[in-house]
């Protein structure tokens, strides 16, 4: 197994997100670390990361840099349903759950 993620903060929403995203391309990752908040105080030091096994780890890296190229290059946006406009991060209409058109 080999870390692709660490995160920085013990409420990381990135980490979930990123979970499914692999999984969505048939790599199964791990989150390790993922309930410490419980025994926070007694482990410094330990956050939460996302793990995949060793044959995906070049897949995994590949994927992650193309999400992270792509999020670079988003802007905001109107969307197509009922006109309200979005940030840049959300690809779903907060306000009518319609997805961000590609």
């Amino acid at each position: 197994m080999k870390c692709v993620y660490k995160s920085n903060d013990l409420y990381d929403p990135t980490l979930q997100q990123l979970k499914e995203r692999l999984e969505q391309v048939a790599i199964i990752p791990i989150i390790r670390n993922e309930y410490i908040v419980g025994a926070y105080g007694q482990l410094p030091g330990q956050l939460p990361e996302l793990w995949v096994n060793d044959n995906d780890f070049a897949k995994a890296i590949d994927h992650l840099k193309n999400l992270q190229t792509q999020a670079k290059n988003l802007k905001s946006w109107i969307c197509e349903s009922c006109g309200t406009h979005l940030e840049k991060q959300f690809m779903i209409c907060w306000h009518c759950d319609s997805n961000r058109s590609t």
